[in-house]
Parts: structure tokens; C-alpha cells; sequence
């Protein structure tokens, strides 16, 4: 079984630099979680969503790709980018980054978008600003994540505290 490159922070500046400095040409971006807590909704949402994106903008990540297994109040055509959402991650796999070599996933569950970045060969970033604020289900797979990490991961690096 070939071992997910993983890596984690806290916060998505940070996150986004390790994408850059891996090379990644291609974002893949969870939104809940990972963009905006999960209460956050709405045009909140999609504001949360702009600025994450004009932020990797400043650090040369142009290709983003916003992912979400709920359904969101924007579009790809309000945002900018593409936008999937009720994107059943992990097991769908994305067209436009079928073969692609240089996209690194970025998002808050390692169960659905580190498995995710598994399927598409991509590094993981598992980023967590929001985890204390987390409802009941994401907690859960958080905690299912932490136990299956140590079996999927290889090249650990972190900011912090995990």
C-alpha cells in the first residue's frame, strides 16, 4: 500500500505555503472545516471562501479547486474557480485531476480529504483551524482520523500541535 505524504498545520496561510512548497500547481480546497468553521453559512461562507482564495493568489496559487460533501450557497460562477460540492470525497474522483502529478489536497478530515489525496496520489495537507469548534460528526471523524494516521502517512511534518 503506497503511504500518503502528510503533513499538518493549523492555520491555511501556513497551509498554503506547504502547498507551494511542494510544488503544487493545483489546489484542492475543502471548504468546511477548513475555509470557515461549520456554522458559518450563507454569504459568509462565500466571503470565507474569496478570501482563502485571493490568499493563495498572493502566494502563487492560482489553481483552486473548492471541494465540499454539503451543499454550498455559491457557485463556481460567484466564486471564480471551480466549486464541487456535494462531492462525495473520497470516493469520487475528479476529472480534471485525473493525471495530474502537482495537486496537493488541502482540507480538515484526514478520512474523507486525506483519503481523497490518497486516490489522486497527492500530498495531504491536513489543515485545522477549526477542529475545538467542531459539531459532534466531524469530531468523530477526527478522532477516527488521528487513529488511522500513523498507517497512511510517510513524510510527517507539522506546525504544531495536532
Amino acid at each position: 500500500m503506497r503511504a500518503l505524504q502528510y503533513h499538518h498545520t493549523t492555520d491555511l496561510d501556513t497551509a498554503f505555503r506547504m502547498a507551494r512548497d511542494l510544488g503544487a500547481s493545483v489546489v484542492v480546497l475543502d471548504v468546511h472545516g477548513t475555509v470557515a468553521s461549520f456554522d458559518v453559512q450563507g454569504v459568509s461562507l462565500q466571503h470565507a471562501a474569496a478570501e482563502a482564495i485571493e490568499l493563495a493568489g498572493t502566494l502563487g496559487l492560482a489553481d483552486i479547486v473548492l471541494l465540499s460533501n454539503a451543499r454550498l450557497p455559491f457557485t463556481s460562477r460567484d466564486i471564480g474557480v471551480p466549486v464541487t460540492e456535494r462531492a462525495r470525497k473520497p470516493w469520487r474522483r475528479l476529472p480534471r485531476l485525473r493525471h495530474r502529478r502537482d495537486a496537493v489536497v488541502i482540507g480538515d478530515q484526514l478520512i474523507t480529504d486525506g483519503f481523497l489525496a490518497w486516490r489522486l496520489g497527492a500530498p495531504f495537507v491536513h489543515c485545522t483551524p477549526y477542529s475545538r469548534q467542531a459539531p459532534a460528526l466531524p469530531r468523530a471523524q477526527h478522532l477516527i482520523g488521528r487513529c488511522l494516521r500513523r498507517t497512511l502517512m510517510s513524510g510527517h511534518q507539522s506546525d504544531g500541535v495536532e
